[in-house]
């Protein structure tokens, strides 16, 4: 039972990889700021997902809890693209629990073909969009629905000269990499005074 508590424990990196980001995320803010975020930009955030404010899910337009979900997600696509989610409400749009993530990734057929993507991070192509778009099937059309409200809003922040992601410095990639040996050798540490009291 102890093995597997450590084990576990140590597999809680993630966790704390997740908050290490978001505060690296700060500093690249502080040095290089993104445009303030205004009521201007808020109304046309809500006018561009459909919602009347950012406590309703965009997905569902059930009600949302929680700062919403992160566009470019903080690590999720970091293997794909070597770039980190940036923590700020150009990368935040409110959705349900339940569709967290999910909601960003495209299955389909087009011409006998399966297709996935992963809209966080992956453009579809304009045969892919229009396919959606012109199918009888609801849930292609939903699809195209999220995929052109993410999508403008991209355009929008990139137009104000915002920025949903960032790439690490090698300043930064140091940082990470010391946090995740230390936390290890404290697991390790743990495990071995353990022993010494099990014996």
């Amino acid at each position: 039972m102890l093995s597997k508590a450590i084990q576990k424990g140590k597999q809680r990196w993630s966790d704390q990889n997740y908050y290490i980001v978001k505060a690296l995320s700060e500093i690249h803010l502080k040095k290089n700021p993104n445009p303030e975020f205004t009521k201007e930009d808020f109304e046309m955030k809500c006018e561009i997902f459909e919602i009347p404010d950012n406590k309703t899910c965009f997905v569902s337009g059930q009600s949302a809890n929680g700062v919403g979900d992160h566009m470019y997600e903080i690590n999720g696509y970091f293997k794909y693209t070597e770039e980190r989610g940036i923590n700020d409400n150009w990368n935040l749009v409110p959705v349900c629990g339940e569709y967290n993530k999910k909601y960003k990734i495209f299955k389909f057929t087009l011409d006998g073909e399966k297709v996935k993507k992963n809209i966080g991070y992956e453009n579809l192509t304009d045969e892919e969009l229009l396919y959606l778009m012109s199918s009888t099937n609801n849930n292609y059309i939903h699809m195209a629905e999220i995929y052109v409200k993410m999508f403008t809003w991209k355009l929008y922040a990139e137009k104000k000269g915002a920025k949903l992601s960032f790439k690490e410095t090698p300043e930064m990639t140091i940082i990470r990499k010391r946090f995740i040996d230390n936390y290890n050798k404290i697991w390790e540490q743990f495990e071995a005074d353990c022993q010494l009291i099990t014996k």
